[in-house]
């Protein structure tokens, strides 16, 4: 029954043992997998924003340089220079602001303004303010010198993108015109479609464009007054309204000029996070497969190396008992049989000592009791000489219980010399010699002193 518990005890320790090391194992292996899977999608994401950044540049300043033609074209108009040269229609604001009006909605643009070298604005449409921005002064100032340019300005929370160009005849720079689009969410909704992320414009703190859905918009407005979040900085994972999205800040630019806004990129995470769902499950589940065969193999294992450890307990115990004959079955593993075989050497070896030191004790009781005999002999001869002595003084019956007495002495010497194996026991002297008596005697001398 020990045997028993203890075999089932070990068992248990394996079982308590392998279990905590494999869920260890299987837990570090998901924890590590996850990290790497996730790092490498958000180094994914980071490439895809950046190549949506690109994407969203060459798209802007694509569409600038399609305005700049456009402005470039109405200002070689003959109709547009005549309006400039003519000193009557270049003084009426109002033929030239109707004039602005026609060509601004031909160009489907958010404004246009129309400047000559007499004065700097002579028509205007759809500009949403009194005066004109700073940025959109020193573009025209710009164009009536001859210089064209194209440039992003916010004006009011809106922001536009900008087209100035020099109206020419020959060589000579008769005026400008200076076009605005405006960059709202329909704009951001289609480079979204094409840079396949969400687009977000920001100016100063407030949302100017966006491809989000309203819901979402209200969040991001929040969120970008926080200058951690526009911060220019790695890709992040943010939470933006219902979604989950990496989020990547730009400066604007356009034609490689930094220019006031920013540009906030989203990328949907969710597919990932499904994903990394996905992969944890399945290593869940591949983990406790795993776990299960690992266990079980663990277990006929343990079963097979402690049942032999404890053959090789009992063993050790019966020989340290004094019992050397017992043997242990040489099985299991290479170390287990090693064992086994050191133990049943062991108990080979203290049987081998044990016959030997019995064989010399032996052979020193014989020795003796050789000697003993000798001695006793001698008394017993000495004794056969005084009987004789004796032998007209004492009654026939007394010489006899004295021969009896020699002989069963010397009987009893014999059979103490012929022991095959000494025994000890306890006497009322100490400890002495287990040996056969001879009948009779013992009582007879009794008898013998009582009468």
């Amino acid at each position: 029954m020990t045997r028993i518990r203890w075999h089932r005890r070990m068992q248990a320790h394996v079982a308590v043992g392998v279990s905590l090391l494999i869920a260890l194992s299987l837990g570090s292996a998901v924890a590590v997998t996850s990290r790497v899977v996730t790092r490498r999608a958000l180094e994914g994401a980071a490439w895809d924003l950046s190549a949506a950044r690109r994407a969203f540049d060459r798209l802007v300043d694509a569409q600038a340089r399609e305005a700049s033609v456009q402005a470039r074209f109405i200002a070689q108009l003959p109709v547009f220079r005549a309006h400039l040269i003519d000193p009557q229609l270049a003084s009426d604001a109002a033929t030239m602001d109707a004039m602005a009006t026609d060509y601004r909605t031909q160009l489907d643009a958010a404004f246009l303004i129309v400047g000559s070298r007499r004065s700097v604005v002579t028509g205007r449409a759809g500009w949403p303010t009194r005066s004109l921005s700073s940025l959109v002064q020193s573009a025209l100032a710009g164009a009536v010198a001859g210089t064209a340019s194209r440039r992003l300005t916010a004006v009011d929370g809106d922001l536009y993108l900008i087209v100035a160009e020099p109206a020419r005849f020959a060589d000579e720079v008769l005026g400008a015109i200076v076009v605005g689009y405006t960059l709202d969410d329909r704009v951001a909704r289609e480079l979204a479609a094409i840079t396949r992320c969400e687009v977000n414009l920001i100016t100063g703190q407030a949302v100017a464009a966006t491809s989000l859905a309203p819901t979402a918009r209200r969040q991001l407005d929040a969120l970008v007054r926080d200058a951690a979040f526009t911060a220019t900085s790695a890709p992040a994972v943010r939470d933006v309204g219902t979604g989950t999205y990496v989020a990547a800040t730009y400066p604007l630019s356009i034609a490689g000029d930094t220019v006031e806004g920013r540009l906030v990129l989203l990328q949907d995470w969710q597919p990932t996070r499904q994903s990394l769902r996905e992969v944890r499950l399945q290593m869940a589940l591949g983990g406790i497969a795993i776990f299960g065969l690992s266990l079980a193999a663990a277990l006929v294992f343990s079963g097979r190396v402690t049942e032999a450890l404890a053959d090789i307990s009992r063993a050790a115990s019966e020989t340290a008992a004094g019992d050397w004959t017992k043997l242990v079955p040489e099985r299991g593993s290479a170390e287990v049989r090693s064992l086994a075989c050191a133990v049943n050497a062991m108990a080979t070896n203290l049987n081998r000592h044990h016959s030997e030191v019995e064989a010399q004790r032996l052979r020193v009781f014989r020795a003796t009791m050789t000697t003993v005999h000798d001695l006793v002999n001698n008394f017993l001869a000495n004794m056969q000489l005084i009987r004789l002595e004796a032998e007209d003084r004492l009654p026939q019956e007394t010489l006899d219980l004295f021969d009896q007495l020699i002989q069963d002495n010397a009987a009893e010497l014999r059979l103490l010399g012929e022991l095959q194996v000494v025994r000890e026991k306890e006497m009322a002297v100490g400890t002495g010699i287990e040996y056969p008596t001879v009948s009779g005697l013992k009582s007879q001398v009794r008898w013998a002193a009582e009468a």
